[in-house]
């Protein structure tokens, strides 16, 4: 995995993880709680998905040098699609 590349910053949520826009999806690397935290953000994900909820889906994982690479779902967040349907 090449982590060399081109990199963008993304605005994270309330946690120590730290996100990035790469070619291949989004990194997720975590600075406390390090492999356990990614274990538990990956399971999450999991269990939106096996009941139809759409989140990231795995592509790598070195949970020993604290990262993973989810599928990029683009820029759309539930909070800005919750925030135009209040607004109109």
């Amino acid at each position: 995995m090449n982590l060399k590349e081109k990199k963008y910053k993304l605005p994270g949520d309330a946690s120590s993880r730290e996100f990035f826009r790469v070619k291949k999806g989004i990194i997720v690397y975590a600075r406390k709680n390090k492999k356990n935290n990614l274990l538990n953000y990956e399971a999450i994900n999991r269990i939106f998905n096996q009941n139809k909820v759409l989140a990231p889906k795995l592509i790598h994982q070195e949970y020993e040098k604290n990262f993973m690479i989810l599928e990029d779902l683009g820029n759309k967040s539930l909070y800005k699609e919750i925030k135009k349907k209040k607004i109109k």
